[in-house]
């Protein structure tokens, strides 16, 4: 897997994710998720998994 992966939640980009030590820190590109922006996940379906609760929380995803 390379060190830097593309996230997309729902069909759309919601930010990239780039792999560290512990993991992969996510880095938001639709303020939506500015909540997880920066957070390090374990695994990238972590990470969809959060995104996935955050959209469900708020109804969709907004730029």
């Amino acid at each position: 897997m390379s060190d830097a992966v593309v996230v997309s939640v729902g069909g759309q980009t919601i930010g990239l994710a780039v792999r560290q030590r512990r993991g992969y820190r996510f880095y938001a590109s639709a303020h939506s998720f500015n909540r997880i922006d920066r957070h390090i996940f374990r695994r990238v379906r972590d990470l969809q998994r959060a995104a996935t609760a955050l959209i469900q929380d708020k109804g969709g995803i907004e730029a």
